[in-house]
């Protein structure tokens, strides 16, 4: 078996591409300069002319290169950490796919929207089974401001979704409450402060399905 073709989800892109590709690389690096930084941080921005999206997505057209899912047995499902060059520690969601073009792995973020929609999903999805993965996002408003949301899609062979069992956002939110509850039990009510444990408590909710859930179905089926 060859190597594997590591995939990630670029946010201001908004579509999945590989990673330490130099070509992709240097065509992300011209769009960041022609937006500048600050625009290119904000993420994604819909498909307006000129906005960080619109101009990644034409400068990797150029390229040849297209938003498009990844079709395929699924064949692994591992969690990994990576470090930067400061140390920081980052948690990865690795998800493997035998596909028509060879072994497939995407990496997503564990704290992200999409690993957490998908962690749900993949609960109903069996190893082995032919999966559609297309990650997406889009601008939703909330208050009169626009909000990149981001979600994931998960079709089996026969083009239907597979759907996440019920009541499981109920329990990640349940956490969150509780620690907001403790939080302001201790005099804490900062909001930014409850909003980071908050949400620290919806990511362990998900990191506990992929490490508890759905890890263990590939060393039942090895």
């Amino acid at each position: 078996m060859g190597l594997a073709t590591l995939m990630h989800y670029h946010t201001v892109a908004g579509m999945l591409l590989p990673v330490n590709n130099s070509v992709v690389d240097a065509a992300l690096k011209k769009a960041a300069e022609q937006v500048g930084e600050a625009a290119w941080r904000s993420g994604f921005t819909g498909f307006t002319k000129g906005g960080a999206t619109e101009v990644a997505r034409s400068h990797l057209e150029l390229i040849g290169v297209k938003p498009r899912p990844v079709t395929g047995a699924w064949s692994s499902i591992k969690l990994a950490t990576t470090k930067d060059d400061a140390g920081n520690e980052y948690h990865k969601i690795r998800i493997g796919f035998d596909a028509k073009e060879g072994n497939v792995i995407v990496s997503l973020d564990a704290d992200s929207e999409i690993a957490q929609r998908l962690a749900q999903k993949l609960l109903n999805a069996a190893p082995g089974e032919v999966l559609t993965l297309n990650p997406f996002s889009a601008l939703v408003n909330k208050g009169g401001r626009a909000y990149a949301n981001h979600a994931v899609g998960l079709k089996r062979a026969d083009g239907t979704e597979v759907t996440a069992p019920p009541n499981l956002w109920v329990q990640a939110q349940a956490m969150a409450d509780a620690a907001e509850a403790t939080l302001k039990g201790l005099n804490i009510t900062d909001r930014a402060t409850i909003n980071k444990v908050k949400a620290t408590k919806k990511a362990e909710f998900h990191l506990w399905l992929y490490r508890d859930k759905l890890i263990p179905q590939f060393e039942v089926a090895a």
